[in-house]
């Protein structure tokens, strides 16, 4: 006996037709699934709103740590321009303290100076060449340094203001 060739009304078994769903019962599961998308969708829209609200704190507040180390300096700072007149050995000690309150800020938060000595080699990644001078260093080396350059955490804030030796001495002219 052979079997019959399928066709399309044959082509399903009979017990098919009952266990097809319903279409409420497929129309539930749809909407099941699109509410699970839509509340998928609104957890990552919260999550990333959370995560950029934390990113803008952290940029608020970044600061906070080395502002509330600074205020102690600031307060020594006042006390200073408070004290009487007439006691500048006084107020040269307070101010020497100060700026050692300071420097011990600066190393907690990272903050470090650049090295510029009299006689060190120009680096011009971390000095700024103000005027060649004569003076009793090779060329192209500091010959004074007129204001401090910092780094923070290696990062360069402010380059060393420097003069440079321009290989003369005082004394040698120009011929």
């Amino acid at each position: 006996m052979t079997d019959p060739i399928p066709t399309p009304e044959n082509s399903l078994p009979p017990e098919a037709e009952t266990m097809a769903p319903e279409p409420d019962a497929l129309a539930r599961e749809r909407d099941e699934w699109k509410d699970k998308a839509y509340r998928l969708a609104a957890e990552a829209d919260n999550a990333k709103r959370r995560a950029e609200a934390d990113v803008d704190s952290a940029r608020k507040f970044a600061l906070q740590s080395f502002a509330k180390d600074l205020l102690p300096v600031a307060d020594n700072l006042l006390r200073a321009l408070d004290a009487p007149q007439g006691n500048e050995a006084a107020l040269r000690e307070g101010v020497t303290m100060v700026a050692a309150q300071l420097e011990q800020i600066f190393t907690r938060h990272g903050i470090t100076k650049v090295q510029a000595d009299a006689g060190t080699p120009l680096n011009p990644d971390h000095h700024q060449a103000m005027a060649q001078i004569p003076s009793p260093h090779p060329a192209n080396h500091i010959a004074q340094e007129l204001q401090n350059g910092y780094t923070l955490q290696g990062r360069l804030l402010r380059p060393a203001l420097v003069n440079v030796s321009n290989g003369q001495s005082h004394g040698e002219n120009n011929q």
